[in-house]
C-alpha cells in the first residue's frame, strides 16, 4: 500500500483551470457529498451520478441542492441527472 496526497475536488479544478459543461460520476456511494461540495463556479450545465444506494434523507438533501441551483433533476433505475435550466 501507498500513502498519497489528495486534493479536494475544487483544489483540482482551480490547478488545472477546469470548466467542463458536464460531468458524469461514480465514486462508490459518495457521489451526493463531492458534488455538494462543488463552488458553484465549477458546477457544469449537466451532471450524471448513481443514487441508487443512498438513504432517502441524503437523496433529498441532493435534489434539493440541485433544485436550489436552479438544476432539473431526473432520477431512473438508480441513475439521477441534474440538468440546469437558463
Amino acid at each position: 500500500s501507498n500513502i498519497r496526497n489528495s486534493r479536494s475536488i475544487n483544489e483540482l479544478f482551480e490547478t488545472y483551470n477546469y470548466k467542463f459543461d458536464w460531468i458524469h460520476l461514480d465514486v462508490e456511494g459518495l457521489d451526493a457529498k463531492l458534488l455538494m461540495k462543488l463552488k458553484n463556479e465549477y458546477l457544469p450545465n449537466f451532471i450524471i451520478f448513481e443514487d441508487n444506494n443512498l438513504p432517502q434523507e441524503e437523496k433529498q438533501e441532493i435534489y434539493n441542492f440541485f433544485k436550489e441551483k436552479s438544476y432539473q433533476v431526473h432520477s431512473e433505475a438508480g441513475i439521477c441527472m441534474a440538468s440546469k435550466q437558463s
